[in-house]
Parts: C-alpha cells; sequence; structure tokens
C-alpha cells in the first residue's frame, strides 16, 4: 500500500532526526510504540481488517481525534461498525478505495476534523464501561 500514497513517505525504521521534515508520512513499522505516536497523526490506518487474523486495536487513534480507515473485516467489532455509522472511520475493500480514501482525507483537514471528534465523542459517551458491566452483574447476582 506504501507505493499508494503519492506523498513522502518513510519507515519509522529508517527515520533519523535529521530528515523528519523530508517527509509527510511516516508508516510504523515498530512494536509497541503506536498509543505515543498516534498523538501526533492527521490520520490512522489500523491494520488486520484484511485478512483473517482480526483488526488491530482502533479505539487507541479514535481517542486522539483522528480519523481511522480500516480493512473490510470488522463485523465481529460493535464498536467500529458504530463508528462506521457515524462516520468516524472508513472502511476499505481494496488498494483503490484505500487510496481514494485517503487522498480526501488527506486533502479535506475540515473532513478530518469532523471525522476525529466524531471519534472523540464516541469515546468519551462509552466511558465507564466497566463500572457498568459490573454493577449490572451484581445486580443479577
Amino acid at each position: 500500500m506504501r507505493s499508494l500514497i503519492h506523498r513522502n513517505t518513510v519507515l519509522m525504521s529508517d527515520l533519523k532526526k535529521s530528515n523528519r521534515k523530508d517527509f509527510s508520512v511516516i508508516i510504523i513499522d515498530s512494536v509497541g510504540m503506536l498509543t505515543s505516536v498516534y498523538a501526533y497523526a492527521d490520520i490512522a490506518y489500523v491494520g488486520g481488517g484484511m485478512g483473517n487474523t482480526g483488526l488491530h486495536n482502533t479505539l487507541e487513534p479514535a481517542v486522539f481525534k483522528i480519523p481511522v480507515i480500516i480493512g473490510k473485516n470488522f463485523q465481529k467489532f460493535p464498536e467500529v461498525s458504530e463508528l462506521i455509522k457515524l462516520k468516524g472511520f472508513l472502511s476499505i475493500k481494496d488498494d483503490l478505495s484505500f487510496k481514494t480514501k485517503l487522498e480526501g482525507l488527506l486533502d479535506n483537514k475540515k473532513t478530518r476534523e469532523k471525522m476525529g471528534q466524531i471519534n472523540f465523542n464516541f469515546i468519551k459517551e462509552n466511558q465507564g464501561a466497566t463500572k457498568k458491566v459490573v454493577s449490572y452483574l451484581k445486580q443479577k447476582k
């Protein structure tokens, strides 16, 4: 998919402090740093949704008020289905839809901001889920 991005890209593993300004897209290829990086992102592509292994954590980037792009296999994740309906997430089915949707977001700051706000609001509105579940279970005893 990297070849579909018509901007200067670099893998995180190849990034040096001296050349950061030369790239507008950084592709994270390192483990354990995503939650730290999402705070600086304008858009997130969350992997795992094109295959059968399962979608990676989509709520991590959503909390940082950014739009999220995912693959087509998300049906096991009700929160993702809801965020797609709300128009905070975009689902892609192939390389062409990825390219089209990514370029559309890169070219439209207002859309990115609107989608990011939808995602953030969803997270805020659903805070305390653990407390609600525990309360419900206690009532059923």
